[in-house]
């Protein structure tokens, strides 16, 4: 075997059968953006919910799904014994809906009226807090938040990666291996992006479209920084004018 692949691109019978979509250019944004709503139509592997019943006031059942909330909601309210439907009062994002539930239950324990059950009886406020602890987005966020944790931000559909035709799609020549190519420009872009969030910036990818965010929490920190620095002017100028009279 010579010590660089004779083809950087080795294809399979599968590959040379299968017909590839052409591959849509990235439209880069300059402009950093500070806010940006997650789609309406983006979900993960699933979502726990919290419904809410005017018949059962103070109390909220906390399950999970993996279609989505209000068609569980409609399918529970149709059951036997429910006098009114239920409401969704709250959706979070999951990749692991049926974990994710599990781990609720658990850090609402206390709140739980019966074990065989999922009510708990405590305030919206308390639940929400339980879900941001175990690390829960509620669908209604915006990008900026999900910045908080994550340098790069995707709601497009995966697609079947095949390195040799995305590779010459992009009029991008390889001498060698195409997935050692591949591996180094991930890792040259992770740095790049380390670099960029140190100052909060995460990459979103929607629509072919590829935009910087600023985090929320650096949001904060800057709107901190700037009071600060307004408040210690204030102070030097008032203290100015107190030494001319």
């Amino acid at each position: 075997m010579d010590f660089f692949d004779t083809n950087p691109f080795p294809q399979n019978d599968d590959e040379e059968n299968h017909h590839f979509e052409p591959i849509a250019p990235i439209n880069y944004i300059t402009e950093c953006a500070t806010t940006l709503p997650i789609p309406d139509s983006f979900t993960l592997c699933g979502w726990v919910y919290v419904l809410s019943n005017e018949a059962m006031p103070g109390l909220y059942k906390i399950g999970m799904t993996t279609t989505d909330p209000e068609s569980r909601a409609a399918e529970i309210s149709h059951g036997t014994g429910v006098p009114l439907p239920y409401k969704v009062e709250l959706a979070f994002f999951s990749n692991d809906p049926r974990s994710d539930e599990e781990r609720i239950h658990e850090h609402l324990s206390s709140a739980r009226i019966n074990q065989s059950r999922e009510f708990f009886r405590c305030s919206i406020e308390e639940i929400n807090t339980a879900f941001i602890d175990v690390g829960l987005l509620e669908r209604k966020s915006n990008v900026e938040a999900l910045a908080d944790n994550y340098q790069i931000i995707t709601f497009d559909k995966p697609s079947k990666l095949n390195l040799r035709y995305l590779f010459e799609e992009l009029r991008i020549e390889i001498f060698g291996n195409a997935d050692a190519a591949a591996e180094g420009l991930i890792r040259l872009s992770a740095l790049i992006l380390k670099r960029q969030n140190i100052d909060g910036r995460s990459l979103v990818l929607h629509n072919g479209n590829a935009q910087m965010i600023v985090s929320e929490l650096y949001q904060r920190y800057e709107k901190y920084l700037y009071r600060s620095q307004r408040n210690k002017n204030n102070q030097t100028y008032d203290s100015k004018q107190s030494g001319e009279f």
